[in-house]
């Protein structure tokens, strides 16, 4: 199934936010490329740091590095079709080439300007973990989000809680109620997602919540993702929808394995 489709009872416009573990970008540019096939605008962009897309071999169609003045000076000027990739400027950390993003309210101003049809925006980063604690400071959402895309990897059930596996251990166990070395499980995610300070942290009050649950690379990790949604759906009313989701032959299968809506 296609996100356009899946996601159909969404509101797809303006900005989307994307939070919690890791695939986030991997997700970003398949809706991204989704939504330009259709016609949109579409800017990709961040409020901390991204790769550049030359680095994950990414397709778009253009990339800016500049103030925010300059890229509505910029774009204004011309049509921006398809998908853009903006930042302020380019960074090297750790040997890697990233994009360092905007202040949250210069996307506000961005969606404001009414240049794009859509505006992704990824919202912390998570180390390439499946799941994650925020920072004090994280997620950074635009109050101007409709929608927050929670990203959980299935890979993480049964799991240990440990550094190989959970990005800010001790916040982690705070959040969940676990301890170091104990095993995540449904009841783990769960609260996870329910904290205050967990997944959906710093969501805007009228934004819709939308849990991804990626890596459905297999039946096996399928099942279980389809078992882990009813379990969260049954203890908790915080998702307004549950996808399951894979990067695996997106292009032909398309990237949603299954939808669970919230009653």
């Amino acid at each position: 199934m296609t996100f356009l489709n899946a996601l159909k009872n969404i509101h797809l416009r303006p900005v989307l936010s994307f939070t919690g573990g890791g695939g986030k970008s991997t997700l970003i540019y398949l809706l991204a490329r989704e939504l330009a096939d259709s016609g949109s605008a579409v800017l990709v962009t961040t409020t901390t740091m991204i790769y550049h897309p030359e680095v994950k071999n990414r397709i778009c169609d253009r990339v800016v590095i500049s103030s925010i003045e300059k890229l509505l000076t910029q774009i204004a000027a011309g049509t921006p079709g398809g998908i853009t990739v903006a930042a302020r400027k380019e960074i090297e950390q750790g040997g890697e080439h990233k994009l360092k993003g905007f202040l949250p309210e210069e996307i506000d101003n961005l969606y404001s300007a009414d240049i794009f049809d859509i505006i992704l925006v990824e919202a912390d980063g998570a180390k390439h973990l499946p799941v994650k604690a925020p920072g004090i400071h994280e997620p950074v959402i635009p109050l101007s989000t409709s929608s927050v895309f929670g990203v959980i990897g299935l890979d993480a059930l049964g799991a240990v809680i440990d550094e190989e596996h959970v990005f800010r251990v001790k916040e982690f166990c705070s959040l969940t109620g676990k301890h170091p070395g104990e095993i995540i499980d449904n009841r783990t995610i769960t609260s996870l997602v329910q904290s205050k300070t967990g997944l959906f942290k710093n969501t805007p009050a009228a934004a819709q919540r939308v849990i991804m649950l990626h890596k459905a690379d297999t039946k096996e990790r399928t099942e279980q993702g389809q078992k882990t949604a009813e379990y969260i759906l049954k203890e908790t009313d915080v998702p307004d929808m549950i996808l399951i989701t894979s990067s695996r032959n997106s292009e032909t299968e398309g990237p949603v394995r299954a939808v669970h809506y919230a009653e």
